[in-house]
């Protein structure tokens, strides 16, 4: 015989909640007092939309007291974490656990996962998104340290802290009709979760993490090898421009934790996106990247050209110097120059209004300056997100000029996998999506801290001169992160 009390309690869950997504409003502050209701919500919805066939993302939604979601996700326990924040600091978005993980191991991005993501984004009425990245090149040979990540991997989170505008929103997204059978699960996580908002931050000094020992790949004698190699194909082949990286991998005396690595890094490197991925417990690929790759909203593209640096000077006049000295760089605008012509050719087949700038600028950052150029236009109708990124990436800012000579050098000299350093990160929704390029990035595994750096390489180029570039690159992470490499 049915359970009655049950019985009767499904058909006001029925009566009251027909809808696919349901935003709380309340008055309240009180954790439990929060957790009761968004646990109702979320068994209401379950039962209204868990005995449908159709697949379906639904949302529950709650306000709750001004929280930064990278502290929130600092402090709950999960074995996959993301987030997100745009270069702005208007938006951040925490990830815990996740609903629904599109990933794969060769392909850009199987043609079954696209139509799901389509799919469902299409059906949602809540502000749903997938987070994740992909690979920079998913043709090459995976390194071990790399597996976890797949050539791409998006995931719309389990639960979801978001920071919008000063306020911020706590969220439950299912996938149902799969979560309905675990249910239970899901709303017993719920009172561990909301109890770590609003919690004061962590009151610890930054603690320094003694480096055990540091190993380049390539070391500088390779470097130089890779460098006179690319020079000399420049006068024999029709390579323009190959952007070369190094892997600076430090073991450590104890474990870095991703989460409050990246609350150092941001603290340090305001005016970039910042992004934690983390798969499963102890690895986190890391980043502060000032380079957006698009962004889209509605059907409104922009996307930047990204190429030419310059550390910050030591007081006025010496930084005036080094701005002057960037602007005015032959070599430096015309590795610019192919950046930004690459990205202008590809979103000049998607765009019939394509505006571009006709002069490199300077972007200003605490840490260093940039050349960057300004381009935005207006897709097509029925435009695929994925395909924009499919076609910009890589951009000459990472992958050199013309893209697949570059690509074929970079996998025939760097001694290591770039895995998803340097590739696309970010997120899609329904109508808008937001991806940088992943430099400035390192990838964490227990008590190994991998950095990952690169250099602009055209005729003129210096080995030594790219090899103290890079060096100044990884000093500024190595102090963020308050590594200590004395012996």
């Amino acid at each position: 015989m049915k359970d009655t009390k049950n019985s009767a309690r499904e058909g006001v869950y029925s009566r009251l909640f027909k809808v696919s997504n349901i935003e709380i409003v309340h008055e309240t502050t009180d954790s439990d007092v929060l957790s009761g209701l968004v646990s109702d919500r979320v068994r209401a919805l379950s039962v209204y939309n868990g005995r449908s066939s159709a697949e379906r993302i639904v949302q529950v939604s709650i306000s709750v007291p001004a929280t930064d979601p990278l502290e929130w996700l600092s402090k709950v326990e999960t074995d996959h974490a993301t987030f997100w924040s745009s270069r702005d600091s208007q938006f951040a978005a925490a990830g815990a656990e996740y609903a629904l993980k599109l990933s794969g191991e060769t392909d850009f991005f199987t043609s079954a996962d696209r139509e799901r993501m389509t799919g469902l984004l299409a059906e949602a009425d809540g502000d749903v998104r997938f987070y994740g990245g992909l690979r920079f090149n998913p043709a090459g040979d995976v390194g071990a340290e790399w597996e976890p990540f797949n050539s791409y991997s998006f995931v719309i989170p389990r639960f979801e802290l978001l920071h919008r505008d000063g306020t911020s929103r706590f969220k439950v997204n299912l996938l149902l009709p799969d979560d309905f059978d675990v249910i239970d699960e899901i709303v017993e996580a719920i009172p561990h979760m909301l109890a770590q908002i609003d919690r004061h931050p962590d009151s610890e000094s930054k603690a320094t993490v003694r480096v055990a020992s540091r190993t380049d790949h390539p070391n500088r004698r390779g470097w130089k090898k890779n460098i006179d190699w690319a020079l000399s194909a420049f006068s024999r082949s029709r390579l323009g421009k190959v952007v070369l990286a190094r892997r600076s991998v430090y073991a450590l005396d104890e474990t870095l934790d991703g989460a409050r690595a990246l609350a150092m890094l941001k603290q340090e490197t305001p005016d970039c996106f910042h992004f934690l991925f983390s798969p499963v417990h102890g690895t986190a690929f890391v980043g502060a990247s000032p380079e957006r790759l698009l962004s889209i909203q509605d059907r409104k593209v922009v996307s930047e050209a990204v190429a030419g640096t310059r550390p910050r000077g030591i007081d006025e006049s010496n930084d005036a110097r080094l701005r002057d000295e960037l602007l005015h760089s032959e070599k430096d605008q015309r590795e610019h120059q192919f950046v930004r012509m690459t990205i202008k050719d590809t979103l000049s087949n998607y765009c019939d209004v394509l505006l571009v700038d006709n002069e490199a600028k300077e972007m200003i950052l605490s840490r260093g300056r940039h050349l960057v150029s300004h381009i935005e236009g207006i897709l097509r109708r029925e435009t695929d997100t994925l395909n924009v990124i499919r076609d910009l990436h890589p951009t000459a800012a990472v992958g050199g000029y013309p893209t697949s000579d570059a690509m074929d050098v970079i996998e025939g000299l760097e001694p290591f996998d770039r895995g998803w350093y340097a590739g696309p990160v970010g997120w899609i929704g329904a109508a808008s999506a937001e991806f940088a390029v992943a430099i400035r990035s390192g990838l964490i595994i227990d008590r190994e801290l991998s950095l990952y750096t690169g250099a602009g390489i055209v005729g003129g180029s210096n080995a030594d001169s790219e090899w103290n570039e890079i060096e100044q690159k990884l000093q500024d992470f190595v102090q963020v992160f308050g590594l200590d490499e004395s012996s």
